[in-house]
């Protein structure tokens, strides 16, 4: 059979390089020898592979992958032009639903009727969706025409004592059938629920009147009604006074509270704690920082370095008797050649000082297994 392909006519500029060589025809274009030959992958994409009749009419018959190996062309090419031509998929394994498999679903589980099928599970739970059918609940009770026109007349709660179902049920279905989203008269405060709130805490007065924690609280604060305040819970001037004296657990015992209620009403008061371990500093202790190293004037107050350095700082005073130690030429020199730990020992220095400095001076460690390897 011969080939339909057709190719498209050459221009009038095609047919002058006909018969020249590449001189000539660098001459014509103005241009050097090496880009005179024109490229060959150009044109290539001027061709077009026709699709014969025959090739059409397989379309759709099969697989888009298997119908290319057949043919000799990619896929993408296949599913191209049979979406442009508007021919549907084949897909032999998906089977069309029947009358008889459609009046199962929603019957029985989607695994149920998936495994009598011969379907996948998500294959039936799709179909299900798409009719709107719904799913299958083993004590499932189907809401009635009667039941339906109850809602949103009635109280959610009410409804749901007088037909026997959930409140989430009840409530669930007038969202779905109804345009109702607020029953009037439902959960109506009565007097004397009113009155309660705020004489005692809103747990309380919640699990009295069998509502809500949120639903008291926000009754309360509609009604601007202040938080209930047990005994015992306002600060008199006296006990405040307490407040910084003692440490925070003593003052606790003291007053009956609990330590976090008394440190936090102290640090509201903005009333500094209490430190019966430390000691003020004198003129004369002041005057002392400096003139010795921290570790020496520590031990002559008999108080701790952090405390000695922390004073000094503040103070603003140097410490020109600092306890850094100079690195000396010989000592650098030794870098390297033995161990940190022994030339820490050697030299009367900290291990970390020497790993310091050594890498300050980017001077590798010294290596024992080199000199091993090479014997």
């Amino acid at each position: 059979m011969k080939s339909q392909q057709r190719h498209k006519p050459e221009s009038a500029s095609t047919r002058m390089f006909h018969g020249k060589s590449d001189g000539e025809i660098a001459r014509l274009l103005r241009r050097s020898h090496q880009f005179s030959q024109r490229p060959k992958g150009r044109r290539a994409k001027n061709v077009v592979e026709w699709w014969s009749e025959r090739e059409i009419k397989r379309l759709g018959r099969m697989p888009d992958d298997e119908l290319a190996r057949q043919l000799g062309r990619k896929e993408t090419a296949v599913r191209a032009k049979r979406e442009k031509l508007g021919i549907a998929v084949s897909a032999p394994a998906v089977r069309p639903w029947i009358g008889a498999e459609l009046k199962l679903l929603g019957t029985r589980t989607d695994q149920e009727i998936a495994d009598e099928l011969g379907r996948t599970r998500y294959a039936v739970q799709l179909k299900r969706w798409s009719l709107g059918i719904p799913p299958f609940w083993k004590d499932r009770r189907i809401w009635t025409p009667k039941e339906e026109a109850l809602l949103g007349k009635i109280p959610d709660h009410e409804l749901a004592k007088k037909l026997g179902r959930s409140v989430g049920s009840v409530r669930s279905r007038r969202y779905c059938v109804t345009s109702i989203r607020f029953v009037p008269g439902a959960d109506r405060w009565s007097a004397r629920e009113t009155r309660l709130v705020g004489t005692q805490t809103d747990e309380e007065v919640a699990r009295r009147i069998d509502r809500t924690v949120e639903a008291v609280q926000a009754k309360r604060v509609k009604l601007k009604i202040a938080s209930f305040v047990r005994e015992r819970t306002e600060w008199t001037e006296e006990e405040e006074q307490v407040l910084g004296t003692l440490p925070d657990h003593e003052v606790a015992e003291q007053l009956g509270r609990t330590t976090v209620a008394v440190r936090a009403h102290r640090w509201v008061k903005r009333i500094p704690c209490c430190s019966p371990t430390g000691r003020k500093w004198l003129p004369a202790e002041d005057d002392l920082l400096g003139t010795a190293s921290d570790r020496e004037i520590a031990t002559m107050l008999d108080r701790s370095i952090r405390s000695v350095v922390k004073r000094r700082v503040r103070l603003g005073i140097s410490n020109r008797y600092s306890q850094v130690v100079c690195w000396t030429a010989a000592e650098e020199r030794l870098l390297g050649t033995m161990p940190d730990r022994v030339l820490a020992r050697r030299i009367g220095r900290a291990e970390s000082a020497v790993l310091q400095r050594r890498r300050l001076k980017r001077i590798s460690r010294f290596r024992t297994s080199v000199s091993r390897r090479n014997v």
